[in-house]
This record gives C-alpha cells, sequence and structure tokens, in this order.
C-alpha cells in the first residue's frame, strides 16, 4: 500500500476558486483520500478568470440586442508566469490558442484614452501630445521599469529590496516616485 492509501481522510476547505483554489481542489480530490469542500464568494467560479456578456449599448433596446464576450481574466498568460498551469492543460488535453496581451481603457465617455501598445496607440488622440500629464505619466511608467528591472537583478538580501522600507498604506506610484523621499 502506498502512504496515500494510508492517510486518514481529513475534510480539506479550499477559499477561492481561482485557478489557484480550482487546480488545489482538483488535484486534492483527484489525488488523495481526502474530502476537498471549495468555498467562493462569488456567484460564479474562475476567479480572475471570468467571462462576462458586454451588451452593446445601440442595441440594448432592439429584439435582439448584441453581445461580445470580453474576458476579465489573465493579466498575462504564458509559460513563464503560469508553467503549472500549462502543465494542466495539457493533462487534461485542454486547448488553448496564442493571443496578444494589450491594456487600455476609456474614461468619461471617451474624453481620455489609453492603449500601452505602441507610440501611436498611447496618442491616439493627439490632444495628448501637449498634454504634460500625459508625459509626465510616461515618465513615471518609463522611469517604474528601468528601476523595477534594475532592482530584480539585486541580490534577495541587497538593501534595496527590504519590504521594511515600503510604505505600509497604499500609494498611487506617480505621487510616491515624485515625493522627495524619491531619487531622480
Amino acid at each position: 500500500m502506498s502512504s496515500i492509501q494510508n492517510q486518514k481522510s481529513k475534510r480539506i476547505a479550499i477559499i477561492g476558486s481561482g485557478i489557484s483554489g480550482l487546480g488545489s481542489a482538483w488535484l486534492l480530490s483527484e489525488h488523495s483520500p481526502h474530502d476537498v469542500v471549495l468555498y467562493e464568494q462569488n456567484d460564479y467560479i474562475g476567479g480572475h478568470t471570468h467571462t462576462v456578456d458586454y451588451i452593446v449599448p445601440t442595441t440594448k433596446s432592439s429584439a435582439n440586442p448584441k453581445s461580445i464576450p470580453v474576458d476579465t481574466g489573465f493579466i498575462v498568460f504564458n509559460p513563464l508566469t503560469y508553467p503549472n498551469l500549462l502543465r494542466f492543460f495539457k493533462y487534461k488535453n485542454i486547448e488553448y490558442m496564442k493571443s496578444e496581451m494589450s491594456f487600455s481603457f476609456s474614461r468619461n465617455n471617451g474624453e481620455f484614452e489609453w492603449s500601452g501598445k505602441n507610440p501611436f496607440s498611447v496618442f491616439a488622440q493627439p490632444k495628448n501630445l501637449l498634454n504634460i500629464d500625459m508625459w509626465k505619466m510616461l515618465y513615471d511608467i518609463f522611469r517604474f521599469n528601468f528601476h523595477a528591472t534594475e532592482l530584480l537583478n539585486f541580490p534577495d538580501d541587497h538593501p534595496e529590496k527590504q519590504l521594511s522600507d515600503l510604505p505600509q498604506e497604499p500609494v498611487c506610484w506617480s505621487e510616491l516616485a515624485r515625493s522627495e523621499n524619491a531619487e531622480g
């Protein structure tokens, strides 16, 4: 008999039905003698991997409103970030396809729009070429990326990597970058 078969069955609670919760629940229920209970606060499973139907506003009152499935899910989906998930997909013969990951948003009915795909999409609204706040935001993004990449190359015990130096309350990056304590 294997040590798994000799284990006394326990009742295990899994909190959250995101990919980690679902993966843990599946693994324990399929490959252990334990009873697994999955708890989820939302009325759907999947955590961030959630698809919602967006009804096109101009078609809402029509007999056949148009809907577009919108994934609110993965920020990134690649082998580097999700190696175990990809192995799980392979094990379960779940197909996936490559896609382009991007980020964009629109605020105040199109008053401000952003897409970080390339310089043309960043300045899709030509008025932003002359917007000093837009240029400050871009500077903050490049500065953050530069310093974050540099920080990743430090050894884990380097003083610059110590979490004790970080603010205890949430801080907007732009405010932090412009604070008197920030270098640059």
